[in-house]
C-alpha cells in the first residue's frame, strides 16, 4: 500500500525515503526507496536507528502512547550530537512542536552530516502506526529546504493515513519551521 506513496515522495524530493515502524526505542524501516542522487544515505530495510533523534521516529513518538514516552524517558535519551534533544524538558518541547507541525525535523540529531523530515501514519483507530520520511546529506537539505519538505510528507503522509482508513492530524498548506527547530 505504501510504495506508491514512497516512490511519489522519491520522485518530488529525489530523496531516499524510509517506511518506519517504532519498536521500543527504536525506528525500524520496514520499506526503502533509494534517492535519485549518486550521493545517498546509508541505510537499508531492517535498520535500526534510535528513535528520539531519526525524523521517522520522532514523529511516531509525538502521538505515542503517554507510557511509551515515559519508558522512553526512564531508560534515558543518548546524545549521539549536540544536536539530540536527551534532556527530558528539551525532548517532550520538541514533541510538542511536532504535533504542533505536523512533522517531525532531524537537522543531525544522530549523524550530524545527514537530516530528515518524516510525518506519522495513522491507521483507522487514530493511532499513529508507522512514519514516512525523506532522508538526506545535510549540504543538500539546507534550512531553506525544510518547510516545503515538511508540508509535502505530511501531505503525502496524510493521504497514506486515508488509504489506511485513517484521518491525517493535520490539514495545513503551510508548516511554519521556526529558527527554534533548526537548532
Amino acid at each position: 500500500v505504501a510504495r506508491p506513496f514512497m516512490i511519489e515522495l522519491r520522485d518530488a524530493t529525489l530523496d531516499t525515503v524510509h517506511l518506519a515502524v517504532l519498536e521500543g526505542g527504536e525506528a525500524v524501516y520496514i520499506a526503502k526507496e533509494d534517492g535519485l542522487h549518486p550521493v545517498q544515505v546509508t541505510s537499508h530495510v531492517g535498520a535500526r536507528c534510535p528513535a528520539h533523534c531519526v525524523a521517522t521516529g520522532k514523529a511516531m513518538l509525538a502521538y505515542a502512547e503517554a507510557a511509551v514516552l515515559e519508558r522512553l524517558l526512564a531508560a534515558g535519551l543518548t546524545r549521539y550530537t549536540p544536536l539530540t534533544h536527551s534532556e527530558p524538558d528539551d525532548f517532550q518541547q520538541e514533541m510538542a512542536r511536532i504535533q504542533a507541525r505536523g512533522c517531525a525535523i532531524n537537522t543531525g540529531e544522530w549523524r550530524t552530516e545527514v537530516r530528515g523530515v518524516a510525518a506519522p501514519i495513522f491507521d483507522s483507530t487514530g493511532r499513529a502506526v508507522a512514519a514516512i520520511g525523506v532522508c538526506s546529506p545535510a549540504q543538500r537539505m539546507p534550512d531553506s529546504r525544510l518547510s516545503d519538505a515538511c508540508v509535502l510528507v505530511t501531505e503525502i503522509a496524510g493521504r497514506l493515513s486515508q488509504q489506511l482508513g485513517g484521518a491525517p492530524r493535520i490539514t495545513r498548506n503551510e508548516v511554519d519551521v521556526s529558527r527554534e527547530d533548526r537548532r
